[in-house]
């Protein structure tokens, strides 16, 4: 009896850990496929997880959520490095535009120097 008990323990963790990876798996496949795909690949990994008894359904939506924050903090660092990008870009275009400017200021005061020696002689 312990046996019969044991074994079918067994079998249910087995069955419970499989299906986390199976949607893990699927989450993959998702990420992977082109955006047309993607939606009908959800639904139907929807209604899988509808069909599931209550601790399956459980399981699966925890592996879900987990598997869905990765990338979002991805896409997190993406955008910081690209604001970060850009913001050194902005100042990169502010200082060559201020030695653009100091060039030309001092273009300027010798031009104007040149001017004022040929009037003052």
């Amino acid at each position: 009896m312990k046996t019969i008990l044991t074994f079918l323990t067994l079998l249910i963790i087995t069955t419970l850990h499989l299906s986390a990876q199976d949607i893990d798996v699927q989450m993959e496949q998702i990420r992977q496929a082109p955006p047309s795909e993607r939606v009908k690949m959800m639904n139907e990994l929807k209604r899988q997880i509808a069909q599931m008894n209550q601790n399956d359904r459980i399981t699966a939506i925890n592996s879900l959520r987990s598997s869905m924050k990765k990338p979002m903090r991805m896409d997190e660092d993406v955008n910081r490095q690209q604001f970060q990008n850009s913001h050194e870009m902005f100042q990169n275009q502010q200082q060559h535009q201020k030695q653009i400017g100091n060039q030309i200021n001092n273009q300027f005061m010798k031009n104007n120097d040149n001017m004022k020696m040929k009037f003052n002689r």
